[in-house]
């Protein structure tokens, strides 16, 4: 799980630990599980928490904007170093990161939306993730996103 900073942007305690449940991976029905509320008070906190951020993207970009704010901060998770990342990944986890859809990245960068996909599951690989919200994560852990990233 990640680190949690509590009330360092204005949010108040419930929706850091939400945040810091999502970027450890769990799914809104286990984060409610966890702390013992409905799925449905859960999804309100997440909506909130999306315009709070002003996030136009998917959850993904949600801990990674949670994550640039240092509302949270990740622990170097157990598994391997990822090995070396091609700066083509890197641009595509930059831009997965930024919330963008994989047909989006494939128009910006000239690419077939196969080829995202490819970079995509190559990068989950390395760096041990099943999702997008674990693999920006897990590049936030190996210090291959910061803020501005």
């Amino acid at each position: 799980m990640s680190i949690v900073y509590p009330n360092r942007i204005g949010l108040d305690e419930h929706q850091v630990r939400v945040l810091a449940l999502l970027a450890s991976g769990m799914t809104l029905t286990q984060a409610a599980t966890v702390l013992n509320h409905s799925v449905q008070t859960i999804t309100y906190t997440v909506r909130r928490l999306v315009a709070r951020f002003e996030v136009k993207g998917d959850r993904a970009q949600l801990i990674h904007e949670a994550y640039c704010a240092g509302v949270i901060t990740p622990r170097v998770p157990l598994h391997a170093s990822p090995a070396a990342i091609t700066p083509r990944r890197h641009e595509v986890l930059r831009m997965v990161a930024s919330g963008l859809s994989y047909s989006a990245i494939a128009s910006y960068l000239h690419i077939s939306v196969d080829s995202v996909l490819s970079h995509v599951e190559a990068l989950r690989r390395d760096l041990g993730a099943r999702s997008r919200v674990e693999l920006i994560s897990a590049a936030w852990a190996h210090k291959l996103l910061g803020p501005g990233g």
